[in-house]
């Protein structure tokens, strides 16, 4: 029966509150995960997708999310990779809502920080031009340490992220 969810035996519907995959912060939706593989229990939080929640969308129609990230890229692309590898099997069946789960994101190593800025700041520090042209598109992109601390962008978690430099 297409759309129905196989109950878990010890779990029940097995739910689960997806992140955010900019923030990392609880999105207002619940995932109800069924019986998993062994009949494990599902995280109680965890990052489904790359879509952004609803904060980070309103961020994203103010300006451009920049997420600080370990300079260790091929290491944290290893360790991504492993996990799906391990849990591939139940994350290919998997649907989220009426978008179809993309099983394999990138996700580097964030250090940290992280700041809303300007397209102004954008068109202003970036180049090339092609890079500033997908910057404002995609509206996000994670900066490497290195470049993060030359640029002078902020570090640590900030109690509101709505300041836009």
């Amino acid at each position: 029966m297409s759309g129905s969810i196989r109950i878990s035996k010890q779990h029940g519907v097995n739910p689960c509150i997806p992140l955010c995959y900019f923030c990392n912060e609880p999105k207002n939706e619940l995932i109800l995960m069924g019986e998993l593989k062994g009949d494990r229990e599902a995280p109680r939080n965890t990052v489904f997708d790359d879509y952004p929640c609803d904060k980070c969308e309103g961020y994203m129609k103010r300006g451009v999310i920049l997420i600080s990230v370990s300079n260790n890229a091929e290491e944290d692309d290893k360790r991504d990779r492993v996990a799906y590898e391990r849990e591939k099997s139940h994350y290919l069946s998997m649907r989220y809502g009426n978008k179809p789960f993309r099983p394999y994101l990138q996700n580097p190593h964030r250090t940290g920080g992280w700041v809303l800025v300007s397209e102004q700041y954008i068109t202003r520090v970036m180049q090339p031009q092609e890079l500033v042209d997908h910057l404002l598109k995609c509206r996000t992109a994670f900066i490497l340490d290195e470049v993060w601390d030359k640029l002078g962008l902020p570090r640590g978690a900030a109690k509101e992220k709505t300041n836009v430099y």
